[in-house]
C-alpha cells in the first residue's frame, strides 16, 4: 500500500500543560480529541524528554481507534490493508535497553471487528490483543474469520522482512475445504 509522504488530520479540542521548570527537560500532559467528527473517545499524550540525554519517554492512550484510517497508516506491513474494525490502543515509546541514544517503540492494541485484506485472504472479524514491540508482533485472537473460516489464534511474528511466524490456530466449525483453501500447505495432508 501507499502512504502519503504526510500524515494530516484536523484534531479537535485538546488541553493540557508543557512544564519547562526543570533544566534541560521538558514534561507534557495533554488530553483531547482525535478529530471534531471522530467517534474516537478521548485521547491522553504525556511524557518528558530529557534535552541533555535526548532521552524520550511518550505515552499515548486512545480508544475507538478507526483502523481503516490509522492503521493502514501506522502499521509497518505493508501487505496489511485494513477495511474495517477499530483498537484501543497505548503507544509507548521508552529510552532502549541496551542501545544509548535509542528509542524502544511498544505499541498494544485492542482489536475489535477488525478486518483486513493479506496476501490475497480476507481476514474479518478479529476481536483480541495484539502488541507490536520494536520488531515483533505477538497477538491472541479470541476470534477471527480467514476466507469465512472461524479461527482462534496466538502467536508472534518476528523480522518483518522475512515474516518469521510462530503461530498456533484453531477452529471447531471449519470444512476440511474451507481449511485447505486458507492453508494451502495442507493440500497434500489426508
Amino acid at each position: 500500500r501507499k502512504k502519503p509522504a504526510t500524515f494530516v488530520w484536523p484534531s479537535g479540542s485538546f488541553a493540557g500543560s508543557v512544564d519547562f521548570k526543570q533544566a534541560d527537560k521538558i514534561k507534557f500532559d495533554l488530553k483531547g480529541k482525535l478529530s471534531p467528527t471522530s467517534r474516537a473517545k478521548d485521547f491522553q499524550l504525556s511524557g518528558v524528554t530529557d534535552l541533555k540525554t535526548g532521552a524520550v519517554k511518550l505515552k499515548l492512550t486512545a480508544d475507538q481507534i478507526q483502523l481503516v484510517t490509522w492503521g493502514n497508516y501506522a502499521v509497518p506491513l505493508d501487505n496489511i490493508i485494513f477495511h474495517s474494525g477499530e483498537a484501543a490502543v497505548v503507544l509507548e515509546l521508552i529510552p532502549a535497553v541496551n542501545k544509548a541514544g535509542s528509542n524502544s517503540l511498544k505499541l498494544s492494541a485492542t482489536l475489535r471487528q477488525a478486518g483486513a485484506n493479506y496476501a490475497g485472504h480476507n481476514i474479518d472479524e478479529v476481536n483480541g490483543q495484539a502488541t507490536l514491540t520494536d520488531e515483533q508482533l505477538s497477538f491472541r485472537l479470541q476470534s477471527l474469520r480467514l476466507n469465512d473460516l472461524p479461527l482462534v489464534a496466538s502467536g508472534q511474528i518476528n523480522d518483518f522482512k522475512k515474516l518469521i511466524l510462530d503461530c498456533e490456530v484453531e477452529t471447531n466449525h471449519g470444512s476440511l475445504e474451507a481449511i485447505t483453501k486458507a492453508f494451502t500447505q495442507t493440500k497434500q495432508l489426508d
